[in-house]
């Protein structure tokens, strides 16, 4: 109000001044209102000429009077200091207000008064206390969080750190984050404090701590008391980054494995190559270093087994399991090397017995029946119960060889057939695919060993050729015969027949 009347001094309009004034002005005289502006009409609900006249204590809420003390009937008086202070007031719809009063001793007409400005601060009073009510929320989700949580300002101070990051850290009172997390004099090189502030967006990094521990971080651009600042949520990957370099390590002695008989496969491919006219020299080297291959092999599935029995980590069991099955590929084919030494060093003896043949067959279709599914391969079968005097082992090889080829070269959904009937003495089955067929000009070298239709073939399908090699030999040695039709890009039909009673029909 002094500076109202400085301004009228001045000349300047100031009943114009107060009377558009944002803020309630009013002069209060013996306890009662003698001037209000429009704006302390409009707080409080009432006409101008309702509050004139009026008591101001019909204003104030009733537990407030309390807080009118001492200076302010000094004020009434003329006396006392101008003073700032916080009241709830009474709106003539009985609506209780948050209010923000100014109030100074002055002299109107004559007279002791006080003079000041009321401020309706109710809407910024409920928005302190739902920030207070949120913050309190963000305290309980950040000490919950299981992680190191903290806050930092430009300057690298911790403004805020969670249960988990002093517990982590071993924080007492605000350091620079440099020293805590890392025992460091100064900030780090590669800091993504201002990368963060200068994007204003999300990183995500790792890094070692000097707890020795490994963290995977994603720091986050935030506001802090109207500064920026940086927000960090800490995730401990120590046990994970441990568990990939023992799987990296693990698959490493693996391939150096896998490379080692790989190796020793080419030196056994080469050597049988060199002698392949001397079937004797032939066979003793398949044989020798077929037998060479055998012993590391075994101890090899032998580790591996115990490692599965005793790793509790699903990603390396997984890995473990893998290697088994490459590893038993390589075992049957070394099988397939002396079975095959065996034959045509005519030390392989085949051993006869009644064997129903559905039954056999249905073995054969199960042991393959996971690799079918993985590829969707429906296999359908026409077999009559039919007893055969046969070596059961070695029929079974045969059967499944046909079947395994026959899912294979197949495409992804299609179909096998198996076909059984009598033929006089002898008893027929007939595998057919819809794979991708064989060209003619093949047909006359795929019982030959290791042979195979091009390269591509063997690095997309796997294999070293040896298969139908065993199928005819056994088949021979049954003095039985295999014949084959195929049309390609359509399928391969494969037809074996072998004498019913066997050894038998003399």
């Amino acid at each position: 109000m002094q500076l109202i009347e400085r301004l009228g001094e001045a000349g300047i309009g100031h009943e114009k001044l107060v009377e558009n004034c944002l803020v309630g002005v009013y002069i209060i005289q013996d306890g009662v209102f003698k001037y209000v502006n429009p704006e302390f009409s409009r707080i409080f609900g009432y006409s101008r000429s309702e509050l004139i006249g009026m008591r101001y204590t019909e204003l104030i809420a009733k537990g407030d009077l309390k807080k009118l003390s001492k200076g302010v009937r000094e004020r009434r008086l003329g006396k006392g200091k101008p003073t700032r202070y916080e009241i709830r007031g009474v709106r003539k719809d009985g609506t209780i207000i948050d209010l923000e009063v100014f109030s100074v001793p002055t002299v109107f007409e004559g007279r002791p008064a006080v003079q000041g400005t009321v401020l309706d601060i109710t809407e910024r009073k409920k928005l302190i206390k739902e920030l207070k009510k949120e913050r309190k929320k963000f305290e309980i989700i950040c000490q919950s969080i299981e992680d190191p949580l903290y806050l930092i300002g430009k300057n690298f101070d911790i403004k805020y750190a969670n249960q988990k990051f002093k517990e982590e850290f071993n924080l007492k009172r605000d350091k620079k984050c440099y020293k805590v997390i890392y025992e460091r004099k100064s900030p780090c090189k590669f800091c993504p404090l201002h990368r963060v502030l200068e994007h204003k967006k999300s990183i995500k990094y790792e890094t070692t701590a000097a707890n020795s521990k490994c963290y995977e971080c994603v720091s986050s651009f935030v506001y802090y008391n109207s500064s920026p600042a940086m927000l960090t949520l800490m995730r401990d990957i120590t046990e994970r980054k441990e568990m990939e370099e023992k799987l990296k390590k693990s698959k490493l002695a693996f391939f150096n494995m896998l490379k080692d008989l790989h190796e020793a496969y080419e030196k056994l491919k080469k050597a049988y190559e060199k002698v392949r006219e001397a079937d004797k020299v032939k066979g003793d080297i398949l044989a020798n270093v077929s037998h060479e291959l055998k012993t590391p092999l075994t101890i090899a599935l032998g580790l591996i087994d115990l490692s599965l029995e005793e790793e509790k980590n699903e990603n390396i069991k997984e890995f473990l399991e893998r290697a088994k099955k490459a590893l038993k590929r390589q075992q049957v084919l070394i099988d397939n090397l002396i079975n095959l030494s065996r034959i045509e060093k005519g030390e392989f003896k085949l051993k006869f017995s009644f064997t129903r043949l559905d039954k056999l067959i249905e073995e054969c279709i199960d042991e393959l029946s996971e690799k079918a599914e993985k590829k969707h391969v429906k296999i359908s079968v026409e077999c009559p119960p039919i007893d055969v005097n046969v070596d059961r082992i070695e029929l079974k090889h045969v059967i499944v060889n046909l079947l395994d080829n026959a899912i294979k070269f197949n495409r992804e959904g299609g179909e096998v057939t198996v076909k059984v009937r009598e033929k006089g003495k002898e008893v027929e089955v007939c595998i057919e695919d819809t794979g991708i067929g064989i060209e003619k000009k093949y047909l006359r070298k795929i019982f030959e060993p290791f042979f195979q239709v091009d390269m591509s073939a063997r690095r997309r399908y796997g294999g070293a050729g040896l298969g139908l090699t065993i199928v005819k030999r056994i088949l021979d040695l049954h003095r039985g015969k295999i014949t084959v039709e195929t049309s390609p890009g359509k399928g391969s039909k494969f037809c074996f027949s072998v004498p019913i009673l066997g050894d038998l029909d003399v």
